[in-house]
Protein backbone atom coordinates (compact mmCIF):
# COMPACT_ATOMS: atom_id res chain seq x y z
CA UNK A 1 0.00 0.00 0.00
CA UNK A 2 1.26 3.16 -1.11
CA UNK A 3 1.52 6.21 1.68
CA UNK A 4 -0.25 8.27 -0.62
CA UNK A 5 -3.07 6.26 -1.65
CA UNK A 6 -6.56 6.65 0.08
CA UNK A 7 -7.50 4.91 2.44
CA UNK A 8 -11.35 4.84 3.92
CA UNK A 9 -12.54 6.20 7.23
CA UNK A 10 -13.31 3.11 9.41
CA UNK A 11 -16.56 2.52 10.82
CA UNK A 12 -17.18 3.66 14.20
CA UNK A 13 -14.80 6.64 14.50
CA UNK A 14 -16.03 9.24 12.09
CA UNK A 15 -13.99 11.42 9.76
CA UNK A 16 -10.15 12.00 11.56
CA UNK A 17 -6.21 11.70 9.88
CA UNK A 18 -7.21 9.24 7.51
CA UNK A 19 -3.75 7.71 6.60
CA UNK A 20 -2.24 7.55 10.32
CA UNK A 21 -6.34 6.06 11.98
CA UNK A 22 -6.62 3.71 9.21
CA UNK A 23 -2.75 2.45 9.26
CA UNK A 24 -3.39 2.20 13.29
CA UNK A 25 -6.86 0.54 13.44
CA UNK A 26 -5.28 -1.66 10.79
CA UNK A 27 -1.92 -2.63 12.40
CA UNK A 28 -3.47 -2.58 15.92
CA UNK A 29 -1.52 -5.56 17.14
CA UNK A 30 0.51 -7.35 15.13
CA UNK A 31 1.74 -9.77 17.25
CA UNK A 32 -1.66 -10.68 18.27
CA UNK A 33 -3.83 -13.58 17.10
CA UNK A 34 -7.40 -12.23 15.84
CA UNK A 35 -9.99 -12.46 18.13
CA UNK A 36 -11.46 -16.10 18.38
CA UNK A 37 -13.56 -16.07 21.43
CA UNK A 38 -16.68 -14.18 21.24
CA UNK A 39 -16.37 -12.71 18.00
CA UNK A 40 -19.95 -11.54 17.87
CA UNK A 41 -18.90 -9.31 21.48
CA UNK A 42 -16.01 -7.75 19.93
CA UNK A 43 -17.35 -6.91 16.47
CA UNK A 44 -20.58 -5.15 18.23
CA UNK A 45 -20.07 -1.54 17.46
CA UNK A 46 -22.06 -0.77 20.54
CA UNK A 47 -24.78 1.60 18.71
CA UNK A 48 -28.30 0.63 20.61
CA UNK A 49 -30.29 -0.36 17.75
CA UNK A 50 -33.67 2.07 19.09
CA UNK A 51 -33.74 5.72 18.53
CA UNK A 52 -33.06 8.16 20.10
CA UNK A 53 -29.68 6.02 21.21
CA UNK A 54 -28.90 5.00 17.99
CA UNK A 55 -28.27 8.88 16.58
CA UNK A 56 -26.62 9.86 20.44
CA UNK A 57 -24.15 7.06 19.70
CA UNK A 58 -23.95 7.37 15.95
CA UNK A 59 -20.04 7.88 15.25
CA UNK A 60 -20.99 10.16 12.51
CA UNK A 61 -22.98 12.44 15.30
CA UNK A 62 -21.66 15.83 14.19
CA UNK A 63 -22.72 17.43 17.29
CA UNK A 64 -21.75 14.96 19.87
CA UNK A 65 -18.81 12.32 18.34
CA UNK A 66 -18.11 14.04 14.48
CA UNK A 67 -16.47 17.68 14.99
CA UNK A 68 -13.30 19.57 15.84
CA UNK A 69 -14.07 19.78 19.58
CA UNK A 70 -14.56 16.07 20.27
CA UNK A 71 -11.61 14.54 17.47
CA UNK A 72 -9.57 16.74 20.30
CA UNK A 73 -11.25 15.25 23.29
CA UNK A 74 -10.41 11.61 21.10
CA UNK A 75 -7.01 12.88 20.80
CA UNK A 76 -5.97 12.76 24.49
CA UNK A 77 -4.43 9.65 25.27
CA UNK A 78 -1.25 7.76 24.78
CA UNK A 79 -0.67 6.47 21.23
CA UNK A 80 1.10 2.97 23.24
CA UNK A 81 -2.04 2.99 25.49
CA UNK A 82 -4.27 2.72 22.39
CA UNK A 83 -1.61 -0.64 20.94
CA UNK A 84 -2.57 -1.84 24.96
CA UNK A 85 -6.16 -1.12 25.04
CA UNK A 86 -7.01 -4.65 26.23
CA UNK A 87 -4.70 -5.28 29.43
CA UNK A 88 -5.56 -1.33 30.44
CA UNK A 89 -9.34 -1.53 29.89
CA UNK A 90 -9.48 -5.58 30.93
CA UNK A 91 -7.94 -4.21 34.70
CA UNK A 92 -10.40 -1.24 34.42
CA UNK A 93 -12.87 -3.81 33.73
CA UNK A 94 -12.06 -6.27 36.55
CA UNK A 95 -11.58 -3.62 39.09
CA UNK A 96 -15.43 -2.63 38.37
CA UNK A 97 -16.89 -5.86 38.35
CA UNK A 98 -15.56 -6.59 41.71
CA UNK A 99 -16.31 -2.93 43.23
CA UNK A 100 -19.74 -3.78 42.61
CA UNK A 101 -19.37 -6.41 44.97
CA UNK A 102 -17.84 -4.89 47.34
CA UNK A 103 -20.00 -1.32 47.26
CA UNK A 104 -23.54 -3.38 47.33
CA UNK A 105 -22.34 -4.74 50.67
CA UNK A 106 -21.33 -1.52 52.01
CA UNK A 107 -24.97 -0.01 50.66
CA UNK A 108 -26.57 -2.13 52.94
CA UNK A 109 -25.25 0.38 55.80
CA UNK A 110 -28.93 2.22 54.35
CA UNK A 111 -30.78 -1.28 55.97
CA UNK A 112 -32.81 -0.90 59.27
CA UNK A 113 -31.89 -4.57 60.32
CA UNK A 114 -29.67 -4.29 63.25
CA UNK A 115 -27.47 -7.34 62.33
CA UNK A 116 -27.53 -6.03 59.00
CA UNK A 117 -25.73 -2.53 60.23
CA UNK A 118 -23.34 -4.85 62.71
CA UNK A 119 -22.46 -5.99 59.42
CA UNK A 120 -22.36 -2.71 57.28
CA UNK A 121 -21.71 0.16 59.42
CA UNK A 122 -19.77 3.06 58.12
CA UNK A 123 -18.10 3.81 61.19
CA UNK A 124 -18.41 2.09 65.05
CA UNK A 125 -17.18 3.40 68.38
CA UNK A 126 -17.26 2.27 71.94
CA UNK A 127 -16.40 2.81 75.13
CA UNK A 128 -15.67 1.20 78.55
CA UNK A 129 -16.77 1.43 81.91
CA UNK A 130 -12.94 0.77 84.43
CA UNK A 131 -14.89 0.33 87.42
CA UNK A 132 -17.50 -2.43 86.16
CA UNK A 133 -15.81 -3.46 82.95
CA UNK A 134 -18.74 -3.47 80.84
CA UNK A 135 -18.69 -1.71 77.84
CA UNK A 136 -21.08 -0.02 75.08
CA UNK A 137 -20.62 -0.17 71.25
CA UNK A 138 -22.17 1.97 69.12
CA UNK A 139 -22.87 0.47 65.06
CA UNK A 140 -23.26 3.86 62.40
CA UNK A 141 -25.46 3.07 59.85
CA UNK A 142 -26.93 5.79 57.12
CA UNK A 143 -30.08 6.25 57.92
CA UNK A 144 -29.97 4.41 61.75
CA UNK A 145 -27.52 3.47 64.37
CA UNK A 146 -27.27 0.22 66.69
CA UNK A 147 -26.03 0.06 70.08
CA UNK A 148 -25.13 -2.87 72.13
CA UNK A 149 -24.16 -2.87 76.02
CA UNK A 150 -21.19 -5.74 76.60
CA UNK A 151 -21.01 -7.41 79.81
CA UNK A 152 -17.32 -7.89 79.68
CA UNK A 153 -14.76 -5.52 78.61
CA UNK A 154 -11.32 -6.27 80.49
CA UNK A 155 -9.48 -4.02 78.23
CA UNK A 156 -9.89 -1.05 76.15
CA UNK A 157 -9.21 -3.51 72.67
CA UNK A 158 -12.35 -3.97 70.89
CA UNK A 159 -11.94 -7.50 69.84
CA UNK A 160 -11.97 -7.74 73.58
CA UNK A 161 -15.55 -6.70 74.35
CA UNK A 162 -17.83 -10.10 74.79
CA UNK A 163 -21.43 -11.45 75.65
CA UNK A 164 -23.18 -8.30 74.23
CA UNK A 165 -26.49 -7.78 73.73
CA UNK A 166 -28.63 -5.01 71.38
CA UNK A 167 -30.33 -2.94 73.49
CA UNK A 168 -31.69 -0.07 70.77
CA UNK A 169 -31.80 0.56 67.30
CA UNK A 170 -32.38 4.36 66.81
CA UNK A 171 -33.10 6.32 63.50
CA UNK A 172 -31.31 9.20 63.05
CA UNK A 173 -34.03 11.67 62.60
CA UNK A 174 -35.29 9.89 66.28
CA UNK A 175 -32.21 10.49 68.22
CA UNK A 176 -33.03 12.59 71.17
CA UNK A 177 -30.10 14.78 71.25
CA UNK A 178 -30.28 18.82 72.03
CA UNK A 179 -29.64 20.95 68.86
CA UNK A 180 -27.93 23.38 70.96
CA UNK A 181 -25.57 20.22 71.43
CA UNK A 182 -25.71 20.21 75.50
CA UNK A 183 -26.09 17.15 77.27
CA UNK A 184 -25.12 13.63 76.50
CA UNK A 185 -26.51 10.59 73.92
CA UNK A 186 -25.34 7.58 75.15
CA UNK A 187 -22.33 8.55 76.50
CA UNK A 188 -21.41 10.47 73.79
CA UNK A 189 -21.60 14.61 73.78
CA UNK A 190 -24.72 15.64 71.99
CA UNK A 191 -22.60 18.57 69.84
CA UNK A 192 -20.61 16.17 68.08
CA UNK A 193 -23.58 13.63 67.90
CA UNK A 194 -24.78 15.96 65.89
CA UNK A 195 -22.25 16.63 63.25
CA UNK A 196 -21.85 12.53 62.90
CA UNK A 197 -25.82 12.87 62.59
CA UNK A 198 -25.59 15.01 59.59
CA UNK A 199 -22.82 13.37 57.57
CA UNK A 200 -24.74 10.44 58.43
CA UNK A 201 -28.02 11.61 56.67
CA UNK A 202 -25.94 13.46 54.09
CA UNK A 203 -24.44 10.32 52.32
CA UNK A 204 -28.01 8.55 52.01
CA UNK A 205 -28.33 9.25 48.57
CA UNK A 206 -25.12 9.55 47.43
CA UNK A 207 -24.42 5.96 48.68
CA UNK A 208 -27.29 4.67 46.52
CA UNK A 209 -26.12 6.48 43.42
CA UNK A 210 -22.70 5.66 43.76
CA UNK A 211 -23.66 1.96 44.48
CA UNK A 212 -26.06 2.26 41.17
CA UNK A 213 -23.74 3.91 38.56
CA UNK A 214 -21.20 1.46 38.45
CA UNK A 215 -23.74 -0.41 36.34
CA UNK A 216 -23.03 2.38 34.12
CA UNK A 217 -18.95 2.74 34.34
CA UNK A 218 -19.00 -1.28 34.04
CA UNK A 219 -20.99 -0.88 30.52
CA UNK A 220 -18.37 2.04 29.58
CA UNK A 221 -14.96 -0.36 30.27
CA UNK A 222 -17.53 -3.06 27.63
CA UNK A 223 -17.32 -0.59 25.11
CA UNK A 224 -13.77 0.90 25.08
CA UNK A 225 -12.10 -2.09 25.43
CA UNK A 226 -13.23 -3.09 21.73
CA UNK A 227 -11.55 -0.94 18.91
CA UNK A 228 -14.86 -1.38 16.89
CA UNK A 229 -17.06 0.45 19.61
CA UNK A 230 -14.74 3.42 21.03
CA UNK A 231 -15.78 6.53 19.88
CA UNK A 232 -15.28 10.28 21.07
CA UNK A 233 -18.01 9.60 23.09
CA UNK A 234 -17.89 7.24 24.81
CA UNK A 235 -14.18 8.49 25.80
CA UNK A 236 -15.89 11.70 27.31
CA UNK A 237 -18.56 9.31 28.96
CA UNK A 238 -15.73 7.12 30.40
CA UNK A 239 -13.46 10.13 31.64
CA UNK A 240 -15.66 12.94 32.52
CA UNK A 241 -18.54 11.38 34.78
CA UNK A 242 -15.32 9.42 36.48
CA UNK A 243 -13.75 11.43 37.02
CA UNK A 244 -16.84 13.77 38.58
CA UNK A 245 -17.60 10.57 40.98
CA UNK A 246 -14.00 10.82 41.92
CA UNK A 247 -13.94 14.46 43.43
CA UNK A 248 -17.79 13.75 45.19
CA UNK A 249 -17.42 10.54 46.66
CA UNK A 250 -13.71 11.50 47.62
CA UNK A 251 -15.64 14.45 49.26
CA UNK A 252 -18.33 12.94 50.78
CA UNK A 253 -15.87 10.11 52.28
CA UNK A 254 -13.69 12.77 53.89
CA UNK A 255 -16.40 14.58 55.31
CA UNK A 256 -17.95 11.36 57.11
CA UNK A 257 -14.50 10.75 58.51
CA UNK A 258 -13.70 14.29 59.78
CA UNK A 259 -17.62 14.14 60.94
CA UNK A 260 -17.79 10.85 62.86
CA UNK A 261 -14.21 10.33 63.39
CA UNK A 262 -11.73 13.07 63.70
CA UNK A 263 -14.00 15.55 65.00
CA UNK A 264 -15.66 13.57 67.58
CA UNK A 265 -15.13 13.95 71.16
CA UNK A 266 -12.15 11.84 73.00
CA UNK A 267 -13.98 11.52 76.54
CA UNK A 268 -17.35 10.61 77.32
CA UNK A 269 -19.77 11.88 80.00
CA UNK A 270 -18.12 9.95 83.05
CA UNK A 271 -14.70 10.58 81.51
CA UNK A 272 -14.66 7.97 80.04
CA UNK A 273 -12.48 7.33 76.89
CA UNK A 274 -14.18 7.00 73.51
CA UNK A 275 -12.51 4.96 71.02
CA UNK A 276 -13.48 5.12 66.63
CA UNK A 277 -12.78 2.64 64.15
CA UNK A 278 -14.12 2.80 60.15
CA UNK A 279 -17.26 0.48 59.59
CA UNK A 280 -16.58 -2.28 56.97
CA UNK A 281 -19.17 -0.46 55.16
CA UNK A 282 -16.59 2.77 54.81
CA UNK A 283 -13.53 0.68 54.06
CA UNK A 284 -16.11 -0.67 50.85
CA UNK A 285 -16.52 2.66 49.75
CA UNK A 286 -13.07 3.86 50.12
CA UNK A 287 -12.12 0.83 47.90
CA UNK A 288 -15.16 1.83 45.23
CA UNK A 289 -13.19 5.08 45.59
CA UNK A 290 -9.46 3.65 44.78
CA UNK A 291 -11.34 1.61 41.73
CA UNK A 292 -13.01 4.93 40.57
CA UNK A 293 -9.53 7.14 40.47
CA UNK A 294 -7.76 4.03 38.77
CA UNK A 295 -10.82 3.52 36.20
CA UNK A 296 -10.23 7.53 35.25
CA UNK A 297 -6.82 7.20 34.75
CA UNK A 298 -7.40 4.16 32.62
CA UNK A 299 -9.78 6.25 30.36
CA UNK A 300 -7.69 9.21 30.22
CA UNK A 301 -4.38 7.19 28.67
CA UNK A 302 -6.51 5.08 26.52
CA UNK A 303 -7.84 7.10 23.28
CA UNK A 304 -10.12 6.53 20.57
CA UNK A 305 -8.47 4.00 18.16
CA UNK A 306 -6.09 5.41 15.92
CA UNK A 307 -5.04 8.22 17.66
CA UNK A 308 -3.25 9.81 20.68
CA UNK A 309 0.09 10.90 21.11
CA UNK A 310 2.95 8.79 18.75
CA UNK A 311 4.90 6.07 19.91
CA UNK A 312 8.61 5.42 19.34
CA UNK A 313 11.21 2.96 21.17
CA UNK A 314 13.99 5.74 22.04
CA UNK A 315 15.19 4.93 25.78
CA UNK A 316 15.64 8.98 26.73
CA UNK A 317 12.25 9.64 26.04
CA UNK A 318 9.65 10.76 28.96
CA UNK A 319 6.82 8.26 29.13
CA UNK A 320 7.14 4.45 28.77
CA UNK A 321 4.88 1.93 29.29
CA UNK A 322 3.75 -1.80 28.03
CA UNK A 323 7.55 -1.73 26.24
CA UNK A 324 6.93 1.32 24.06
CA UNK A 325 7.86 4.67 25.18
CA UNK A 326 6.25 7.80 24.12
CA UNK A 327 7.57 10.59 21.99
CA UNK A 328 6.62 14.03 20.17
CA UNK A 329 7.47 13.82 16.11
CA UNK A 330 6.18 14.30 12.57
CA UNK A 331 3.28 12.22 12.54
CA UNK A 332 3.19 11.37 8.57
CA UNK A 333 6.90 10.69 9.13
CA UNK A 334 6.31 8.23 11.65
CA UNK A 335 3.20 6.49 9.73
CA UNK A 336 5.51 6.52 6.38
CA UNK A 337 8.34 4.92 8.38
CA UNK A 338 5.88 2.16 10.25
CA UNK A 339 4.15 0.96 6.98
CA UNK A 340 7.43 0.62 4.88
CA UNK A 341 8.33 -1.49 8.33
CA UNK A 342 5.03 -3.52 8.36
CA UNK A 343 5.95 -3.76 4.34
CA UNK A 344 9.16 -5.13 4.39
CA UNK A 345 8.12 -7.56 7.40
CA UNK A 346 5.64 -8.95 4.65
CA UNK A 347 8.41 -9.46 2.00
Amino acid sequence: MGVEDEVPVLEGQGKDDDLESHFFDEMKCRCCDEERCCPGFWKDNGIPPCWPFSWVFDPKNPYLNDNDCAHKFGHCGLRCADKNRKPLMGTALALTALAIIITGFGCFALSTDPQILRLTAWGISYHRNVTTETGTVIYLGLRRFVVRECDEAPTNSFFDLAECRTTKAVFWDDLDCNEDGSGFAFGYPCNEVNICKQQAVANQFGAFVTAATLLLALNGCLTRIRRVADTNLQKFLGTIPDAFGVISLGAAMLNFGLGCYNEQAETGDRGQALFYLAGPGYIAYSVCWVVAVTRTIMHSLVPVPGKGLHTGFQKDRWMCCFGCCCVEYDRKAAVRGEIEVAENETL
